[in-house]
Order: structure tokens, then sequence, then C-alpha cells
């Protein structure tokens, strides 16, 4: 009889580092998901910014000096212009955090913590309604 309650407590001791690095790999799994996307991100867009500044300065009409608004995009983009480049580079810049916010959410959501789904769904409306504020 002695040895049941040790036993059990060993047992929950065990199960708790079980469950602890299980935690601990979720974790490192969605931090290096967003690293992933926010290295990634960050090289798209300058890549991108890259390549409108090259064929500006091949074209060597000078630099553009405005911006393209989203909806505006396609038709330039099809025809590698410059100013288009430039625009859609510093866009993916901008939408990077954002889907850096937006795998957080569906993170918490899949883990089930409230707090943070709570949290980061406030964030991810307040950047949403901020980019839509500023197309309109």
């Amino acid at each position: 009889m002695r040895d049941l309650p040790r036993n059990a407590a060993d047992y929950a001791r065990w199960r708790v580092r079980v469950l602890r690095r299980a935690v601990g790999a979720e974790f490192a799994d969605m931090n290096r998901g967003i690293a992933t996307v926010l290295r990634g991100g960050v090289l798209l867009s300058v890549g991108v910014l890259l390549a409108g500044l090259a064929i500006a300065a091949i074209e060597g009409g000078g630099f553009p000096s405005r911006v393209l608004e989203p909806d505006q995009l396609l038709g330039p983009l099809a025809r590698f212009r410059p100013q288009a480049l430039l625009s859609l580079g510093a866009l993916i810049l901008v939408l990077t955090p954002v889907v850096r916010v937006a795998l957080s959410f569906v993170g918490f959501l899949k883990e089930r913590d409230g707090t943070y789904v709570a949290i980061t769904a406030i964030v991810l409306v307040n950047l949403a309604a901020a980019f839509l504020i500023g197309i309109l």
C-alpha cells in the first residue's frame, strides 16, 4: 500500500514533464512558423522593392513619386512597371505583421487559450479596420 502513493506521485511528475515538453514543442512550432512568415514577408518585400528599383534605374525615367492604391496594382504589375512593384513591395511589408497576428490567432485557437484568443482578435480587428479605413 505504501508504494501506491509514491508510484502515483512519480507517475504524476512524469506526466507533467511530458505535458511540459509537448506544450513547449507546440509553442516552438508556432514561433518557428511565425518567424518564417516574418522572415519570408520581409525577404519577399525586399525582393519586389529591389526589382522595382532596378527596373526604374534601367529605364532611366527617374523613380516613381507616388504610391499606387491596391486596387490599381494589377495592370501595371502585369507590365512590370516600377511604380507598381515598389507599391506592392511596400504593401507586402505592411501586411507581413498582419499575417503574423492572424497566425497567432489561429495558434491560440488551436491551443484553446481564451485570453490570448480574445487579445489577438482585438488586435486583428483593429489592424483590419485601420487597413480598410486607409483604403477607403
